[in-house]
């Protein structure tokens, strides 16, 4: 994925309980209650309840996660910073 600033990037929400990403360059971190994906247009925060990993193809850019959405957000660097912070502040 070198030249992924081509990649299309698209999030597709399905009943509140599947998503469907393109654009993803990687996923940093994802647990049952938040998922961290870089993507091509920044670095996107997904919240919610008994969050599951689903088909992912990195080659491709796409990735599924499966639960209850509570948000999507894309985050600047100062959010990202002050997020990673306080997520290891609170484990």
């Amino acid at each position: 994925m070198d030249d992924n600033k081509n990649i299309e990037n698209s999030i597709y929400i399905k009943n509140r309980k599947r998503i469907e990403l393109k654009g993803v360059k990687k996923l940093d971190s994802f647990d049952k209650r938040e998922f961290l994906l870089d993507t091509t247009l920044g670095y996107l925060h997904v919240v919610g309840k008994e969050l599951s990993l689903g088909a992912m193809d990195m080659e491709k850019g796409e990735l599924v996660i499966e639960g209850e959405f509570i948000s999507l957000s894309y985050l600047d660097d100062a959010n990202r910073k002050k997020e990673g912070f306080l997520k290891k502040l609170f484990k």
